[in-house]
């Protein structure tokens, strides 16, 4: 919350207030990711008012006025995420103190909801393929797109990079300590010694230096160059750079990384977030399954095989951890969206239902089931 004397032109008589250096003011607090998607925001509220927005102009039918100016020029979850960030500063001017708004007008306005998305990532065999697949006209952003599939490193974080925060010691080999204003104490991200070879980031240099030097946005934005390079290795997916980023989630995925670590080692502040990458792990347990259809069942035409359809209520007969499987919080690994460490051995061996909260749970989440397909 903004305090009276953090922002002394609140306080002052006889001037225009004027929302969009409240906006700015705010977003200084703001840090890494959050901080650029501010500043984004911010920009674009500028070009919709012309740079100044009066606190005698600020009122709901601006407000939908402005929301209609993100949906025509920017793809729904994009306009979504620069609203909700607009409807933050709202609430904070009406919460300040002093109090810059004296009406709520982030209750009276809707969010845009955010649609489903197709996640694209490449499968490992695209990866190494991208890998082999020179680009000589803009090797940093190639060395750089590698890199975050190999590390999950966003864009922002990438381009910031120095070489004082990546280290290496015995217990933790090879990390990231990606230090920020907020956090002195820098949090550690274990990256694999692929990611600081020297073939694909070069000779350590000055602590202070860049380890990618000449990276701008409009190289994180060069589609046609990325595309080019892409479709030389085979790919014809719509690769963006953040599609990196997904590389490494999915991957890691399919390979059964815990998904409460994976939440964490992606810096993902609620873990509904990284959800996304199990839903995309179940097309690869498909995509396993069909690999066993390659046999030839013919034989069997002249053998007399009985079938019994014997209908059931299938959750009924469930042992409760096949129950568990079922339930629409289960993430896999004995865990769950109610028990992030381990689902309670009394849920798994069916002593106890799981359709309230136990005593102690610490959320109210409880069994929900969903059929799954072909059940």
């Amino acid at each position: 919350m903004i305090n009276k004397g953090d922002y002394s032109f609140l306080a002052a008589k006889g001037k225009t207030l004027d929302f969009v250096v409240f906006y700015e003011n705010l977003a200084k607090e703001k840090t890494g990711s959050t901080a650029d998607g501010w500043t984004s925001a911010i920009k674009h509220l500028k070009k919709h008012t012309g740079g100044s927005l009066p606190i005698a102009n600020l009122n709901r039918p601006f407000c939908e006025g402005f929301k209609k100016y993100l949906l025509s020029n920017f793809s729904n979850n994009t306009a979504s995420t620069y609203f909700n960030k607009f409807r933050a500063a709202l609430r904070e001017a009406y919460t300040s103190d002093p109090q810059f708004l004296t009406i709520d007008l982030s209750a009276l306005i809707e969010a845009i909801p955010e649609e489903d998305t197709q996640v694209e990532y490449l499968t490992t065999e695209e990866l190494q393929a991208a890998i082999n697949t020179p680009f000589p006209e803009l090797p940093v952003m190639k060395s750089a797109a590698i890199f975050s599939a190999l590390t999950s490193l966003r864009w922002s974080d990438i381009k910031k990079l120095t070489w004082s925060e990546i280290q290496s010691n015995e217990a933790s080999g090879y990390h990231i300590a990606l230090i920020t204003k907020k956090n002195k104490k820098a949090p550690v991200l274990p990256i694999p010694k692929s990611a600081v070879s020297i073939e694909l980031i070069g000779e350590r240099k000055r602590p202070e230096d860049l380890v990618f030097p000449g990276l701008t946005k409009s190289t994180e934005n060069n589609n046609k160059m990325r595309t080019n390079w892409l479709n030389a290795a085979g790919i014809t997916k719509h690769i963006t750079f953040h599609s990196f980023r997904h590389t490494w989630g999915t991957l890691q995925r399919e390979r059964g990384t815990d998904l409460y670590v994976q939440s964490k080692m992606m810096t993902h502040s609620n873990l509904k977030t990284t959800q996304i990458y199990s839903e995309i792990r179940n097309h690869a347990y498909i995509a396993a399954a069909r690999r066993m259809d390659n046999f030839d069942l013919s034989a069997l035409k002249s053998e007399k095989i009985m079938t019994a359809h014997i209908h059931i209520n299938y959750p009924d007969i469930l042992s409760d951890s096949d129950r568990c499987y079922h339930c629409l919080n289960y993430w896999g690994e004995l865990k769950c969206f109610a028990f992030p460490n381990r689902i309670p051995t009394e849920i798994l061996t069916g002593d106890i239902t799981h359709d309230k909260p136990l005593p102690g749970q610490s959320n109210n989440i409880v069994f929900e089931y969903e059929k799954k397909a072909g059940a």
